[in-house]
């Protein structure tokens, strides 16, 4: 079974970032894993005004500055989930501050075999810097060379009992949905796979339904599962509307990476999701080679 053993979680240090460190250091603990938490940072010079650069710190006093705000940050959430209720047993968790634009810094890590999830938080599309926030999940979701977990900022880790995978030709792809089972396995959860039909033309195909189906009795016969087809307006609404009416607790969409032009000019499902989640989102991505696993 595959199991995360190596989740990184980026921070901000705002409430976004802790409650996306809450939750990855609660599955860090059922996984068994280690955490790291990075932050990234820039330096910014004012081409226009160079007499006001000597004013600008350091690139020495911004890393010290920096590694400080995470020492604390580290410090306060831990206190946080020692007094949660919840019993939480040890995760190792080591940080890094790296100088760099947070997206480049955050794909780059991805690349790094050995990182098996990437975890992000999210707080929605409601006001400017909320937008800001948004868009580097949603860049980062879109590109990274790993599975990427986002996590709202209303998302409390209670255990995962219920999986939605949405269907469709992108995810009908065993390596993905192995991932989706060995989760559901693990947690000892229900998966539902459940395609989304807009338009007629949309509708679950029985060569799909019969990919889920046969897949899951060949390799998780025991795994309590449902394929379902359900009809809405959009894909976002078909999701939602179903995730909440069979209390789902995780999300999984599997998609292609898109170049920057394409994703630009289409309307992308994920980058709704993205930024108006109500639920933990875990991304996969069929066309990367070394995540997920073969």
């Amino acid at each position: 079974m595959k199991t995360f053993k190596n989740i990184v979680v980026a921070t901000d240090f705002s409430d976004a970032s802790r409650i996306a460190y809450h939750y990855a250091h609660r599955l860090a603990s059922r996984f068994q894993a280690s955490l790291k938490v990075v932050h990234a940072y820039q330096v910014f010079v004012n081409p226009s005004r160079p007499e006001l650069n000597e004013y600008t710190p350091s690139i020495a006093e911004l890393q010290t500055l920096n590694e400080q705000r995470m020492s604390d940050f580290i410090h306060e959430t831990e206190e946080v989930l020692g007094s949660d209720t919840i019993v939480v047993s040890h995760v190792p968790v080591t940080t890094e501050v790296k100088m760099g634009f947070t997206p480049d810094v955050l794909i780059e890590i991805s690349k790094d075999p050995s990182v098996d999830l990437l975890v992000l938080g999210t707080s929605g599309e409601k006001k400017w810097f909320d937008r800001l926030l948004g868009s580097v999940a949603v860049e980062v979701s879109q590109s990274a060379q790993c599975p990427v977990l986002l996590v709202p900022q209303k998302a409390d880790f209670q255990g995962i009992h219920n999986i939605l995978y949405a269907a469709s030709d992108d995810s009908a792809k065993p390596k993905t949905v192995r991932i989706a089972v060995d989760w559901a396995k693990y947690f000892m959860a229900c998966l539902h796979f459940v395609h989304i039909n807009v338009e007629p033309k949309d509708e679950l195909t029985e060569p799909m339904r019969f990919f889920f189906r046969n897949y899951i009795n060949e390799y998780a016969p025991d795994l309590p599962h449902d394929v379902a087809s359900v009809t809405s307006k959009s894909v976002m609404a078909g999701i939602w509307n179903y995730a909440h009416k069979h209390n789902m607790d995780l999300v999984v969409v599997v998609s292609h990476h898109r170049g920057f032009w394409e994703s630009f000019n289409h309307h992308s499902v994920s980058k709704d999701l993205s930024l108006h989640t109500r639920l933990p989102i875990l991304y996969l991505y069929s066309d990367v080679k070394n995540h997920p696993p073969n």
